[in-house]
């Protein structure tokens, strides 16, 4: 008999964290507002890493803390300090310290949500579906980021960057009432086993080419993340909620089957070379694009535009 997938737990736990994407997604736009704080591109680059390093560093910690006192102290409290700081952008006015301490309290908030949400969406799929479940469970981190890119052009264009911070706290805020209701989870041990810590993960040699792929990886997608909204300020091409739109969602929903074919027939080979080629093709056609967009206007010979 084939075991229920779509739980309560499942199904709660899966639009928590698609609100919780929104929440963070949401700040797709947030260069905008540093730019015209005076921010140059290199301030933007140290804000937003300083971020990723308090979101680093937490996650050591988180393993062994939700191991120990469960996954719902971890979601809970998660989601107050997103609450927040995500309030505390609406005292930002000027570039300084106060602007680093606030983006590292939301990086901490946002491990500690991104970890205990997708442990927890692990725990509750059912063994015998495993595969199934991740696949679906991951369509609720990946699906904010496209919608939130729209919603924010939305926000933007009507309002302002205090009514985007607003609706980015007023989804967290969802987050924290949907996950009120999760019932606690534990790791599920045999008798005598105990749960492998994070280092001995890391140092695990037949894992170390996957670090090393998915550190790449998510390099260059940072760059996008980071500046896309520059590079629509800059450009006036397109807008932010388009481009992830079309990168995560209409990506994500065409190109997945077609991969997941190519797998089928031919292996995973195809799909590491595609995965490595394409995002250094985009790059070097956001690199390219303003003078590509502009030289059928321009009265020089194609081969000088272009240099």
């Amino acid at each position: 008999m084939t075991e229920r997938l779509f739980t309560r737990p499942f199904l709660l736990v899966s639009v928590a964290n698609f609100t919780s994407g929104m929440a963070y997604a949401l700040f797709l736009h947030f260069s905008g507002y540093l730019a015209g704080l005076g921010a140059s591109d290199t301030q933007i680059g140290f804000i937003y890493g300083a971020t990723a390093v308090a979101s680093i560093a937490m996650r050591p910690l988180l393993g062994p803390v939700m191991d120990r006192y469960g996954r719902r102290p971890v979601i809970l409290v998660g989601n107050v300090l997103n609450v927040v700081f995500i309030l505390l952008y609406l005292t930002v006015t000027v570039l300084g310290p106060w602007i680093y301490a606030v983006r590292i309290g939301h990086g901490i908030a946002e491990a500690m949500l991104f970890s205990a949400l997708f442990t927890y969406g692990t725990d509750v799929i059912p063994a015998s579906r495993r595969t199934e479940g991740i696949a679906l469970f991951g369509v609720s981190g990946l699906l904010p980021i496209g919608v939130a890119g729209i919603v924010g052009d939305l926000v933007l264009s009507l309002a302002g960057f205090r009514e985007l911070f607003l609706t980015a706290a007023g989804f967290a805020a969802v987050t924290f009432v949907l996950s009120l209701p999760l019932p606690e989870r534990r790791p599920e041990l045999k008798a005598g086993e105990s749960p492998v810590g994070f280092w001995r993960i890391v140092a695990m040699r037949r894992l170390l080419p996957i670090w090393w792929m998915m550190g790449s990886f998510s390099t260059v997608l940072t760059a996008y993340f980071v500046f896309i909204r520059r590079f629509v300020d800059d450009t006036g091409i397109g807008s932010v909620g388009l481009f992830f739109t079309a990168m995560f969602d209409v990506g994500t929903l065409i190109g997945g089957p077609i991969l997941g074919a190519i797998i089928d027939t031919a292996g995973w080979g195809p799909m590491y070379v595609t995965a490595g080629v394409a995002p250094g093709i985009a790059t070097v056609i956001f690199w390219r694009w303003d003078r590509w967009a502009t030289m059928g206007k321009s009265s020089k010979p194609a081969a000088i535009a272009v240099v």
